[in-house]
């Protein structure tokens, strides 16, 4: 198992992540999204720890799944504002995220690959 931080440059925003892929290849891989609030990538929020996105990565790569998880803008590690940024630019995000890490992981399949 590898666990590497990452970051991703979008709308002027440094978006904080970690990306786990299980030993080996090439490999299916699991996308994280958060609900809403000011969470972080394991879906904490201040004076709340859940710990639910870094548990499930756990799991999954046990099971020879990759996963990428990101804070939301102004938590955690990445920069911008959490309140300004609404749910539109999430599937941005998302998209930009995995077009960079495509290139930078080896281990990780690109949706035109799967």
């Amino acid at each position: 198992m590898t666990e590497n931080e990452v970051i991703i440059e979008h709308a002027g925003a440094r978006l904080a992540g970690t990306v786990v892929t299980p030993s080996g290849g090439r490999c299916p891989t699991v996308l994280m999204l958060h609900g809403s609030g000011p969470m972080d990538r394991n879906e904490d929020m201040p004076g709340q720890r859940l710990s639910i996105f870094d548990t499930f990565a756990e799991r999954l790569v046990r099971h020879g799944i990759a996963s990428v998880r990101f804070d939301k803008r102004g938590c955690g590690a990445s920069t911008g504002d959490f309140k300004t940024a609404g749910v539109r630019v999430w599937p941005q995000m998302r998209s930009r995220g995995l077009i960079g890490l495509t290139g930078r992981t080896s281990a990780i399949q690109s949706e035109s690959s799967c």
